[in-house]
């Protein structure tokens, strides 16, 4: 599992929410299999260097967002890797470039036009003489399946 940087709250909570997703099922995340690649593209390629680079290199791997994912790519063909035989990548985000790579990258799609458009309907509301201190907005999510990546 690839995350984002460890600085930032939403890594946290989407390795707990990764860990919790997989809770009593057969899947465990290896040792040495989930790190941060910093949303840089040469960090992300040398994590997944490394990782391909083990006798029992990873079959998947979850990535946070979409912009780390060619990197990943490029370190499974470098390595001989098929990727959707030897390898399964998926990935949070919608970066438009998902659906150019070969093969196409199964995304979990979180708009951020929707994002953005709650964002600017709370500040409206907390603009308001009535309006609340603490809401909760749900946000909805698409797996968008692309083939065997």
């Amino acid at each position: 599992m690839l995350t984002g940087t460890r600085r930032s709250p939403i890594s946290a909570s989407f390795l707990s929410g990764v860990h919790a997703g997989l809770a009593g099922s057969s899947i465990k995340i290896r040792d040495g299999f989930s790190a941060y690649g910093e949303y840089d593209a040469q960090v992300a390629e040398a994590i997944a260097k490394k990782w391909f680079a083990e006798k029992a290199f990873p079959d998947a791997i979850l990535v946070i967002d979409d912009q780390m994912v060619p990197a990943i790519y490029h370190a499974a063909r470098q390595r001989g890797l098929t990727i959707g035989q030897d390898v399964s990548i998926i990935s949070r985000g919608s970066a438009g470039f998902a659906e150019s790579l070969e093969p196409k990258l199964s995304t979990i799609e979180i708009s951020g036009r929707e994002i953005g458009d709650k964002a600017g309907q709370i500040l409206l509301q907390s603009r308001s003489k009535d309006a609340s201190t603490r809401q909760r907005i749900i946000l909805s999510s698409s797996l968008i399946l692309n083939g065997l990546a």
